[in-house]
């Protein structure tokens, strides 16, 4: 191991986790009961989780906040990543206001569709919805879909 960087290419997130100080603890401490302000428990878990690498403690974030506003209720709960649920929550919310507004800003047209490509991004949705309109109206222009009518 070099230094305090940890190299985890060609492992799965299981094999990962292995290494995870959460690992060794009581599964309640990722998991307290009760409501209202944190528990010691709770207080635990996240000490736990600061002492996971930097890469894997992301990544388990970034599980979670998949799950955020789902029905999947396992993971809404307890501390993932560093943040226990009203913190996730919160971020969770952040994130769609950052995409809402991010797809409003000169999106949804079919040069910004271009433009994605350019970038070596995919075409986001409101954008791939103007550039097939526009394929569609120029097809229709050309005479593509008309029904020919025998002379």
């Amino acid at each position: 191991m070099r230094g305090a960087e940890t190299s985890y290419r060609g492992t799965t997130f299981s094999e990962r986790m292995a290494d995870a100080p959460c690992r060794e603890n009581d599964p309640d401490l990722s998991f307290p009961k009760g409501s209202g302000k944190l528990s010691v428990q709770h207080e635990q878990a996240m000490k736990d989780c600061a002492r996971c690498p930097l890469v894997l403690r992301e990544e388990c974030l970034e599980i979670a906040m998949r799950t955020e506003g789902s029905a999947s209720a396992a993971l809404r709960y307890g501390v993932f990543g560093g943040l226990d649920p009203e913190a996730r929550a919160v971020l969770a919310k952040e994130r769609r206001a950052e995409l809402r507004e991010r797809n409003t800003q000169g999106h949804g047209t079919p040069a910004r569709a271009k433009r994605h490509r350019r970038d070596d991004e995919a075409p986001c949705g409101p954008c791939l919805s103007a550039e097939s309109e526009a394929q569609r109206h120029r097809k229709q222009d050309k005479g593509w879909g008309k029904k020919r009518v025998a002379a």
